[in-house]
């Protein structure tokens, strides 16, 4: 049986499209989509019930988060969010969203909390994959209008959204809506639904709550229940946790304050010099570089217009991914110690913009997302010539997943 029980009084979220203004496009561009001026702003109004005392149940939410994923490359979102006016009698509430979206398909999900502000508990959830038409309608898949999202019916289907990803190793809660007879969505308490789930390229455990957690990548069915109604069994896709080989440049291994330079390669990572000019390489302990490694023993330099670059293998076409790393300036004993001026690409797009490492300290960069076109991926740290003797440090680089 549900663990929710059903409510004298329905919760009903009502999601509405009004005309979008002639601002700037906030989302950016998609493919395939509609046009930059076909924009329309999401509206939600929240039917709230008369407030409970029960601080766990669905008529104690204070709060409300809605987001809008659209599922493209680009993954652009529309969040809608806001807190119940202070009232404990039941009324109809508008919220507006502070961006607008493009006609497409898109993942809704929404949060409802015990306090305002999204803090405090989450009292209900659910998540549908809906349809924003170029007049602003938002539409289930089959096209028909979306009903209202209700706290209370008689449940007549049970859907999982297609197309959501999970990562080996992390745990992620499976979005899931249940439809009444009436075609209202419900968004029904935590630990309502029933979950279970097979392998199929890849493998996954979950909770019976819906906590999955990747093993192996590859795609596995899920399957969710409530009163005794059953989802189609619907593919997920495990992501596994890529990453750089020797991403903290310990190989070769060099002897204490050595550094090697002018190699096509060293180890898993290639560069671009010119001897006597732009230089890379891999250096252990401070030597003339100034530098101990940010962790480990060994990291690598670049001079002036060189580049150091790997191709990782493994991506998923479609798939949201970004770049970490620790650089830091030359502050050695010779030549000059002044930071070189770089940027990032993958596959030759500049993924983080040029930019100039501080002196010995080493920082933290993360890049811009970007998505995955094929099953390899060439990151590349490029320096620019400015005519001086100027060199940055690297290391411990990270591939990161995008899940979201």
């Amino acid at each position: 049986m549900r663990k929710l029980p059903l409510l004298s009084l329905p919760f009903v979220v009502a999601l509405l499209i009004g005309c979008g203004g002639g601002g700037a496009n906030s989302l950016g561009s998609r493919g395939g989509g509609g046009s930059q001026s076909t924009q329309t702003t999401p509206v939600v109004l929240v039917d709230w019930p008369a407030r409970t005392r029960n601080l766990t149940g669905p008529n104690s939410a204070l709060s409300v988060s809605i987001t809008l994923r659209e599922l493209s490359p680009q993954g652009a979102q529309v969040v809608i969010k806001g807190d119940r006016a202070p009232s404990l009698s039941p009324f109809t509430q508008a919220f507006s969203a502070s961006t607008t979206a493009q006609p497409g398909s898109y993942l809704l999900s929404a949060r409802f909390y015990s306090g305002p502000g999204e803090t405090g508990s989450v009292t209900a959830t659910t998540g549908v994959d809906v349809g924003i038409a170029s007049n602003g309608v938002i539409s289930n898949t089959d096209g028909t209008a979306l009903g209202p999202v209700a706290f209370s019916g008689k449940i007549q289907q049970v859907l999982i959204p297609a197309g959501q990803m999970f990562l080996v190793g992390a745990p992620k809660q499976v979005l899931v809506s249940a439809v009444s007879t009436s075609g209202s969505v419900l968004a029904l308490s935590p630990g309502s639904y029933d979950f279970t789930v097979s392998r199929g390229t890849g493998d996954a455990v979950i909770t019976p709550d819906g906590i999955l957690s990747g093993i192996s990548a590859g795609t596995v069915q899920i399957t969710a229940t409530v009163d005794g109604v059953f989802s189609s069994p619907t593919p997920g896709t495990v992501l596994g946790q890529l990453e750089f080989a020797d991403p903290g440049f310990e190989t070769p291994v060099y002897a204490p304050g050595t550094w090697v330079s002018d190699q096509q390669t060293q180890g898993p990572w290639s560069g671009h010099f010119t001897l006597g000019h732009d230089t890379w390489g891999i250096a252990d302990g401070a030597g003339s570089w100034g530098n101990t490694a940010h962790s480990g023993n060994q990291y690598a330099f670049f001079q002036r217009g060189a580049s150091i670059y790997q191709t990782i293998q493994g991506t998923v076409p479609g798939v949201t991914y970004q770049v970490s790393f620790w650089a830091a300036g030359r502050d050695g004993n010779v030549g000059g110690n002044t930071p070189d001026p770089m940027h990032v690409l993958a596959d030759g797009n500049t993924i983080l913009p040029e930019f100039t490492p501080p002196g010995t300290p080493w920082e933290q960069y993360t890049t811009q997302t970007f998505v995955a076109t094929s099953t390899s991926v060439t990151i590349t740290f490029q320096g620019r010539d400015t005519g001086y003797d100027e060199s940055d440090l690297l290391d411990d680089l990270h591939l990161i997943t995008v899940v979201q």
